[in-house]
């Protein structure tokens, strides 16, 4: 008789999109709600505070009305899973699974002759498009970054990246700069080439100039969208 609770969710200026919208994907999948603790200082700190506060609201509208289904509430449920929703003009949904795959750099001395780029590998089961990347500088600066995903055109940057930084392209012709609570400081042309792939195996070959001890390190979180499923706006939706 007791309503499902998650526990409690703080948001801090430094929380991101992504951190919310997976906490809200699993209370949705367990039908839960939370409880939620911020502040003033946080929301006007944060520089995605309305999109924080904007997903929360269309989240939540969508799960009050019970639009999800059984199956998708059990994808829902994992923690291995992502989704990204948005409503459409309709007045339905759009539920988007995303792939997540993050890779770490640290700050490690080389031996002589030990390459100096790093590489990754992963699979994909998504058909061909875009990926999204969020590259962050973690414990210390990072500069002269390049990093290639198969044999697409790499990504190259000179700019110096301070400790919490970080690089964020999630689509069009451009990425952005943000500071460690997402504020924007820059926004660069990019080539949405660089990051095109399909399904099967992939690699990253990543190099960088890196400050801080070996605890320093590069995180490199590849986002891969999958085919997005339309929800109307009720489950009873034309229902006789």
């Amino acid at each position: 008789m007791m309503p499902g609770m998650l526990g409690w969710f703080k948001m801090t200026p430094e929380t991101s999109l992504e951190d919310i919208e997976w906490m809200l994907s699993l209370s949705a999948g367990f039908d839960a709600g939370y409880g939620f603790v911020t502040s003033r200082e946080a929301i006007e700190g944060n520089g995605r505070a309305g999109e924080i506060l904007s997903l929360l609201s269309r989240w939540e509208t969508a799960r009050m009305a019970d639009v999800f289904s059984e199956d998708q509430k059990e994808r829902l449920k994992s923690r291995d899973q992502e989704f990204h929703l948005d409503e459409l003009p309709s007045g339905g949904w759009s539920l988007t699974p995303v792939s997540v795959h993050i890779f770490r750099r640290f700050n490690k001395d080389r031996q002589p002759g030990e390459p100096e780029h790093s590489l990754f590998e992963f699979e994909s089961s998504q058909g061909e498009g875009q990926a999204a990347f969020i590259l962050t500088a973690e414990g210390g600066a990072l500069s002269n970054i390049t990093f290639s995903l198969d044999n697409n055109p790499p990504v190259s940057t000179s700019i110096r990246l301070d400790a919490g930084y970080s690089i964020v392209y999630r689509g069009g012709s451009s990425v952005k700069v943000l500071s460690p609570s997402w504020q924007e400081i820059q926004t660069l042309p990019f080539d949405a080439s660089s990051v095109t792939l399909s399904a099967g195996q992939h690699e990253i070959s990543f190099q960088s100039d890196q400050d801080g001890d070996a605890e320093a390190a590069v995180k490199l979180e590849i986002r891969i969208a999958d085919e997005s499923e339309e929800i109307p706006p009720s489950r009873n939706s034309g229902a006789m």
